[in-house]
């Protein structure tokens, strides 16, 4: 799970530096012809003796409408040819910079990290969908439980995000297809243009704890993935190390955010509900248990990997 951050900082790095490269060739171009040469020189030489007249309090309003008179000349020249001599950036508003003029950021890096994140969720998913569902065929305990599962789950992937269901949990004993199930809910999001994050509890936990550690300037997008994103699934919670002030505390916020702003989480695990809580604590047992928007389901059977 890779942070996004570095990513941005390239791409609007990259679009800014395009936006001059662009202007400068553009330029040399047009200072080939006499013409827009004479005209150039005019404007720079009014622009120069304007400037002058105004630090010395003047006003030269003759030389002014001279000026404006050649620089219109001048822009029809060059957008009869399609040409730009002044950087054109992919944003007009923070002229790729990322930030406003306030200092804020710019509408047009979130737009981007929503992007970059729909395009990943693909790359991220285990290559498995509802129709790779095979269970109906497969002598297993738990083809009933798995059979309705997969049933929900393609009726909550063509609903979401409409249903009240934030916060799913799968638990089960290795090999249940517990993985599988959110995988292919996963991708059915994806095919609709949903922004999914899979990832597992080790890589979630090691993301938090890279947050703890980095100094305040770093840390400003590094959990961006994790609280942004349209559905946020952790496979195989219950497996990662607890990091005291860690773990748990930074668990707790991303699931409180995610839930207050009616994002849903999608989780995996070998624990029952009892040994969430007793892991946990009530804080996130709370939240992921809670009446109002959670569904938890239990899948005990076969280790379909040992099974043809």
């Amino acid at each position: 799970m890779e942070n996004l951050q570095s990513r941005i900082a390239e791409i609007m790095k990259t679009r800014r530096e395009r936006a001059f490269l662009n202007a400068e060739r553009d330029y040399a171009e047009a200072k080939k012809y006499e013409d827009f040469a004479a005209l150039d020189s005019e404007v720079r030489r009014l622009t120069l003796s304007t400037s002058f007249a105004r630090s010395q309090g003047k006003r030269e309003e003759k030389e002014e409408r001279r000026l404006k008179d050649a620089s219109a000349k001048r822009d029809k020249w060059l957008s009869e040819r399609g040409l730009h001599i002044t950087p054109v950036f992919t944003c007009p508003i923070c002229k790729d910079t990322g930030r406003r003029e306030d200092g804020t950021r710019c509408e047009c890096v979130k737009e981007l990290f929503e992007k970059l994140v729909k395009s990943r969720s693909r790359g991220c998913l285990p290559p498995f969908k509802f129709s790779d569902n095979k269970v109906a065929k497969m002598a297993c305990s738990q083809s009933q439980t798995l059979a309705k599962a997969y049933a929900l789950l393609e009726k909550y992937a063509r609903e979401f995000p409409q249903s009240r269901i934030k916060s799913l949990i799968l638990s089960g004993n290795v090999g249940s297809g517990k993985t599988c199930l959110m995988a292919a809910t996963g991708n059915a999001l994806a095919d609709r243009g949903f922004s999914v994050l899979f990832t597992t509890a080790f890589k979630f936990n090691k993301k938090l704890l890279e947050y703890h550690t980095s100094d305040l300037a770093a840390k400003a997008h590094i959990l961006d993935e994790l609280l942004n994103a349209d559905m946020l699934m952790i496979d195989d919670l219950g497996t990662e190390q607890i990091y005291k002030n860690v773990t748990i505390e930074y668990m707790y916020d991303i699931f409180d955010t995610r839930f207050s702003e009616g994002k849903a989480v999608m989780i995996t695990t070998n624990l029952d509900s009892g040994a969430i809580l007793d892991r946990y604590g009530e804080r996130i047992y709370s939240r992921l248990f809670n009446k109002n928007y959670s569904s938890f389901k239990r899948i005990n059977g076969d280790d379909l990997r040992l099974i043809k």
